[in-house]
C-alpha cells in the first residue's frame, strides 16, 4: 500500500519481499496482488549496487513474537549498515512493541510512523535508540475508539513544573 502511494507521488520505488508470499495475511496478500497488477516489481533482496533516498521498513509489525534469524536477520543487519535514512512503519522491525527489547536485532530507524496509538516499546528499553523521531497517526479514529493507554509518557513540560533548571557544572549531590 505504501509503495503504491509513494509511486503515485512520482517517486521510483523498489520493493523487497522475502519469505513465502502464500503465507501473508489476507489484507497483505490483497495489497501485494494490487501492487503486481499495477506493474509493481518485487525483489528478493536489496540490490547491493543501488542508491536510495529512503528505506521504508515494513518487514514486521507489532505482532512479532520471536527472535529474527536467517534471511530476516540478515536483511535487518543490511538495512542497519546502509547509510540511508529509514522510516519504520508502526514499530522498527525486530523490536518488541510492548517491552522495547529487540528480538535478537532490530532496525535502527531515523523515523517511526506508528498507527492508532503509541506503543510502550517505542519509549522503553531499546525503543528510543531504535525509533528515531516518532510520529503518531490515529488513522482518523475518534479518541473513544482508541485503546486505553497502558502508561503515561512524561514530557519535558511536565517535568519542568517540579524540577528547576540546574547549572551545567553540577552533580546529584548539589542543591
Amino acid at each position: 500500500v505504501t509503495a503504491r502511494s509513494v509511486r503515485e507521488h512520482g517517486y521510483r520505488v523498489n520493493t523487497v519481499l522475502i519469505g513465502d508470499s502464500a503465507r501473508l495475511p489476507v489484507d497483505a496478500a490483497a495489497a501485494l496482488q494490487n501492487w503486481r497488477e499495477d506493474d509493481g516489481s518485487i525483489l528478493s533482496a536489496i540490490p547491493a549496487d543501488g542508491h536510495w533516498d529512503l528505506i521504508i521498513d515494513g518487514l514486521f509489525g507489532i505482532g512479532l513474537e520471536r527472535d529474527l534469524d536467517g534471511e530476516y536477520l540478515e536483511l535487518v543487519k543490511q538495512v542497519n549498515r546502509m547509510e540511508t535514512p529509514v522510516l519504520s512503519l508502526d514499530i522498527p522491525s525486530g523490536l518488541d512493541s510492548e517491552t522495547g527489547q529487540p528480538f535478537r536485532a532490530a532496525v535502527q530507524a531515523d523515523y517511526t510512523l506508528t498507527f492508532i496509538g503509541l506503543k510502550p516499546g517505542l519509549f522503553t528499553a531499546y525503543g528510543p535508540d531504535c525509533c528515531g523521531e516518532i510520529y503518531l497517526d490515529t488513522l482518523g479514529l475518534s479518541h473513544d475508539l482508541l485503546p486505553p493507554a497502558k502508561g503515561h509518557l512524561i514530557g519535558a513540560d511536565e517535568v519542568s513544573r517540579y524540577l528547576k533548571p540546574r547549572h551545567r557544572n553540577s552533580h546529584k549531590g548539589m542543591l
